[in-house]
């Protein structure tokens, strides 16, 4: 009986073995490897993912990424994290207040601020919640408040997917944001689909995220650079979480 567990048990890590190692082109998968990530992002340009691992989640978010209308700046971003534990994926990415006080570059006013001043679960009468993380999240869907230094207070959908070997969510805002009284974004307007794939002794991270905002030619490189800090840092934060 204990020889037919570890028959069963090598069968499922072979299987597993195959679906990280099968998930990326050799070609990139070396470049991630080298450089640790791989980010291409696109304003008012036509775009063609090149990054989306061969995975069935990561294929769903690109599917129905491109079932809306694609925003006006797109970013596809893959990182490589390094002796991780994937376990502890499908918690971390449910932890919503770990965000609170999370730090980043801000490239406008050329100093460090904080993201989220706070970070909450909340129920459909928007009364806050612990964060959900017990249990398979596959399926479920959270609504969340966060406190955006830049923007305010808003609401936002976590939809999530699980199986043996990823982890995914899609995101959207559900409310607009405004700037003083200026409208600068509106619901359901900036998307962030997120898939962590198991890959053995690493996690691999998938991450498109798109906004559909107008800037002049003067401040794009500066919005650009700005969304760039708020992707990577969000990485930053969930390696922490699975190192």
């Amino acid at each position: 009986m204990q020889r037919l567990c570890f028959m069963v048990l090598g069968f499922f890590c072979l299987i597993s073995h195959a679906f990280s190692t099968n998930a990326l082109s050799e070609e990139v998968f070396d470049e991630l490897r080298r450089k640790g990530k791989i980010q291409n992002t696109f304003y008012k340009e036509s775009f063609e993912p090149a990054l989306t691992p061969k995975t069935p989640l990561a294929q769903k978010l690109r599917d129905n990424f491109f079932k809306r209308k694609t925003p006006a700046f797109v970013c596809e971003s893959l990182y490589l994290v390094e002796k991780a534990d994937f376990s502890r994926s499908s918690v971390a990415l449910r932890s919503f207040s770990a965000l609170k006080n999370l730090e980043y570059y801000s490239h406008s006013k050329k100093k460090m601020r904080t993201l989220y001043s706070d970070c909450y679960a909340v129920d459909g009468k928007k009364k806050p919640l612990p964060d959900p993380v017990e249990g398979n999240c596959d399926g479920k869907t959270f609504n969340v408040i966060m406190n955006d230094s830049t923007f305010g207070k808003h609401l936002y959908e976590y939809k999530f997917y699980e199986n043996e070997a990823e982890v995914a969510f899609e995101s959207k805002n559900m409310d607009s944001f405004f700037l003083a009284i200026v409208k600068v974004l509106g619901a359901e307007k900036m998307t962030v689909s997120l898939s962590a794939v198991d890959m053995g002794d690493d996690v691999l991270l998938y991450v498109l995220f798109g906004v559909d905002f107008f800037a002049t030619k003067s401040i794009e490189d500066t919005l650009t650079a700005s969304f760039l800090a708020r992707i990577n840092v969000l990485y930053d934060w969930f390696e922490r979480q699975i190192k």
